[in-house]
C-alpha cells in the first residue's frame, strides 16, 4: 500500500514507452472533444507529453492510445483548456465510448 493507503501492484520491470498502447486517464471533467479537466496540477499532462508525440492544442501524432474514462454526467459539451492540456483520443463512460479522435483509433 502507498499514499493514502491505495493498493499498487508489486514492483517489477518498467515497460519501455513503446510497448504500451493504452493509457487510462482519469479526469473531473471531459468534452466532446476529448479535452480533460484535471485537478491543476499538471501531472498527466507532463506524463502523457513525454511518453506521447504531442503538437500544438495538445493533439497527440503518435505514441499510446489515450483514454479518458468517467461517468456519463462528467461529460461536457465544452471545457476551457490551455495550451499544455493533453486530448484524449477516446472517452469510455457507463453508457458510451466517444471517438473523439477516429484517426487515432486505426
Amino acid at each position: 500500500q502507498r499514499k493514502c493507503s491505495v493498493r499498487e501492484p508489486v514492483s517489477g520491470r518498467a515497460i519501455p514507452v513503446d510497448e504500451i498502447d493504452l493509457i487510462l486517464v482519469p479526469g473531473l471533467a471531459f468534452d466532446t472533444a476529448g479535452r480533460r479537466l484535471g485537478r491543476g496540477g499538471g501531472v498527466y499532462d507532463r506524463y502523457l507529453a513525454r511518453v506521447c508525440d504531442v503538437e500544438g492544442r495538445g493533439q497527440v501524432t503518435r505514441g499510446p492510445l489515450l483514454c479518458g474514462v468517467c461517468f456519463e454526467i462528467q461529460v461536457w459539451e465544452d471545457l476551457p483548456t490551455e495550451d499544455h492540456d493533453v486530448g484524449m483520443d477516446l472517452i469510455i463512460t457507463e453508457q458510451r465510448w466517444l471517438a473523439t479522435r477516429p484517426d487515432r483509433l486505426g
